[in-house]
């Protein structure tokens, strides 16, 4: 990662009170994650990417841990889990087709992203996009990377331990073609089906199985969409 150093400031106890130092550049990337215009290797691929934006405001950074800013009062907003988000990914490098690269917080609400932004409280700061409260699950992502899942179209599920190259991978969501040492493309057999979905059901990934389309007659076809093949 590459970066410059720069002015920090930050306003610290009374309003209006404000005290400006230099923090080297890789410190505060190292504690705060990437800003605007640094520049981040992506593993061992070669490949550079630009931050192009960063949700975080100099001196008013949202930062989970002990002493750290995500405290009632300050950057944690004091009511229900139902007014705010049930998890918050801060400070991740989003690297998205649509919103572009940059530095900001997931709200996350039943199961599904409500919000991405700047995270806090908007009772003590300017321009949150993303509520966070003082019953809210934070997940530290600085450091991380956020982005889409990949979806595989063609697995032969042999044994559910794909799942772990699949996830190191970055793929989410996998369409089967059969599953365990089975021959054949596509499962029909409703108990099958079944089975198939149960043997999965730890694993956080997207599961579909293919049913078998070769019968001259529905009636395979009927049951096989019934419990879920595709």
């Amino acid at each position: 990662m590459t970066a410059s150093k720069f002015d920090y400031q930050g306003c610290h106890g009374r309003p209006g009170a404000s005290i400006a130092s230099t923090i080297d550049p890789h410190d505060y990337i190292a504690v705060h994650g990437p800003r605007a215009g640094d520049r981040i290797r992506l593993g061992d691929s070669g490949l550079i990417v630009r931050v192009e934006a960063d949700s975080q405001h100099p001196g008013e950074e949202f930062l989970a841990g002990f002493g750290k800013t995500a405290r009632d009062g300050l950057h944690l907003k004091a009511t229900t889990v139902a007014a705010t988000c049930d998890v918050v990914i801060s400070n991740v490098l989003v690297i998205d087709a649509v919103t572009g690269i940059r530095k900001t917080s997931i709200g996350i609400r039943e199961g599904r992203i409500v919000s991405i932004g700047r995270a806090g409280n908007p009772d003590t700061l300017d321009h949150i996009d993303v509520v966070v409260g003082t019953g809210t699950t934070i997940v530290s992502g600085e450091g991380l990377i956020a982005t889409a899942g990949a979806i595989d179209t063609h697995v032969h599920l042999l044994s559910p331990r794909i799942m772990e190259a699949s996830l190191a991978s970055g793929v989410t969501t996998i369409i089967g073609q059969e599953f365990g040492p089975v021959w054949g493309v596509g499962v029909n057999s409703p108990w099958a089906l079944r089975h198939a979905f149960n043997a999965f059901d730890a694993w956080p990934v997207n599961i579909g199985f293919l049913a078998r389309g070769s019968s001259s007659d529905p009636g395979p076809l009927v049951e096989a969409l019934a419990e879920g093949g595709a």
